[in-house]
């Protein structure tokens, strides 16, 4: 590091990053002092730029916090936090709230990485031009219904599948990520002026499941993009409009009533009658779960009500059927990062606008990954600020051999 590698820092910004990288690995003040042996008011004073750190200090930070220097150097200042709406499959309880807060921090990091990127290189997301759908007038389920209508005219998907949903949204001007969070948790929501909207969905889950926390993220982009809500679904019957909402918009953008209606019918006229094997068929062709399928079709009186739950009492399993009908399932990328925010990062890294431990960093991943990564993606095709594909076409250097 240079003599006096300060001279053009501010300590605000610089306060603020290390706050940040704390939060981000479930740090109380305390700890940090301990660990860097520092008392706790020289944390506060440090994290509030009152005091800057001195240059075996942020080496310290650095260490602990898991961030490269030049990291915590970087003077984009940190976005204002994200207003996060997230759900949950049951109650939420303060074990699994200090959970979701460490993931929340992990998605505002990756969110502010990928607009700091785009900022390194001249190349923003474009902005996106999706309307805002009032929930006013009428039941939340019919406003979910014409707004999935409305959405597909827009995107010009006729009644199709949908089955890329996060390279379309993605193409729309979302930023979504693949994290690993709590299995209660299906995903969440935020948005703020700087960073615009953004996702994250559980990369557990299988994925007909991401597929519909998707579009059900999406649903809330929509609607409530703007306004602080965090939805979650307890124990008793009474359900939100905003997630009843939600449901009805993802169930009629993944399954769109007329394609649905079409295909059972051509079922009926073949053979005069549906099975559960049918179901799977359908759930299949449109990339949805069994489950989602059957409440699907109740919802249209296509199919009696109930018949889910009997099909399953009775024992049907929808994955053996699958095998039996020899389909494979359907997949969706387990990747946790957009494919655009890697192409960022190399590209960054190509132009040496960032070092190979800054890289690594970006992609979340050791030196010698980071290698591998950087050898497959360096010949793809990246599209520059100008709108000129740029191949990544380069031989290694000694430090970057693998």
């Amino acid at each position: 590091m240079p003599n006096d590698p300060f001279t053009h820092i501010d300590p605000r910004i610089l306060g603020q990053r290390l706050q940040v990288a704390r939060k981000s690995i479930d740090l109380t003040q305390q700890a940090v002092a301990e660990a860097i042996g520092l008392a706790r008011t020289t944390i506060v004073a440090i994290e509030k730029g009152e005091r800057l750190p001195k240059e075996e200090e942020l080496f310290q930070f650095s260490q602990l916090y898991h961030r490269p220097v030049n990291d915590l150097l970087r003077q984009q200042v940190p976005s204002e936090p994200l207003v996060v709406q997230f759900r949950a499959a049951r109650r939420i309880d303060t074990l699994l709230d200090l959970e979701i807060d460490k993931k929340i921090n992990e998605f505002q990091e990756l969110c502010n990485d990928y607009l700091y990127l785009e900022q390194l290189l001249g190349s923003s997301l474009p902005q996106t031009q999706v309307p805002v759908y009032a929930m006013e007038g009428t039941f939340p389920e019919r406003l979910g219904e014409d707004a999935a209508g409305a959405e597909r005219n827009r995107l010009g998907l006729g009644d199709a599948p949908i089955l890329n949903l996060r390279e379309l949204l993605e193409a729309e001007g979302l930023r979504i990520f693949q994290l690993k969070l709590p299995s209660r948790v299906s995903g969440f929501f935020g948005h703020t002026e700087q960073l615009g909207p953004c996702i994250a969905i559980n990369s557990d889950h299988p994925a007909e499941r991401r597929q519909w926390s998707l579009a059900h993220e999406y649903a809330h982009f929509l609607t409530k993009r703007h306004q602080v809500d965090i939805s979650v679904h307890h124990n008793y019957q009474h359900i939100p409009e905003s997630e009843r909402f939600a449901d009805a918009f993802a169930r009629a953008i993944l399954m769109p009533a007329s394609s649905v209606s079409r295909r059972l019918h051509e079922v009926k006229r073949t053979r005069g009658n549906v099975l559960p094997g049918d179901l799977c068929l359908l759930a299949h062709f449109f990339f949805v779960s069994f489950e989602a399928m059957a409440r699907r079709l109740e919802s249209l009186h296509l199919i009696r009500p109930g018949i889910y739950e009997r099909v399953i009492a009775n024992g049907f399993s929808p994955q053996e059927a699958l095998s039996l009908l020899q389909l494979e399932p359907r997949t969706m990328s387990g990747d946790a990062f957009p494919l655009r925010y890697k192409y960022l990062a190399t590209e960054a890294f190509f132009k040496g606008l960032i070092t190979e431990e800054d890289y690594a960093y970006f992609l979340r991943t050791d030196l010698v990954h980071a290698r591998h990564m950087f050898q497959k993606l360096r010949t793809q095709s990246i599209v520059t600020a100008s709108g000129e594909d740029t191949m990544i076409e380069v031989a290694f250097d000694d430090n970057m051999s693998a």
